[in-house]
């Protein structure tokens, strides 16, 4: 069965607007969630 995921992104408070996405604090954690949560294919 094939998934179709919608993603929208929206600029929090603690947003750094100088920083890319992946330098933006708390990253590593929120990759390693998302990674994990993919594996278990939620």
């Amino acid at each position: 069965m094939n998934k179709t995921f919608l993603l929208t992104f929206v600029q929090g408070p603690n947003y750094q607007a100088d920083k890319s996405f992946h330098d933006q604090p708390f990253w590593e954690n929120h990759s390693r969630f998302s990674d994990k949560l993919f594996l278990q294919e939620r």
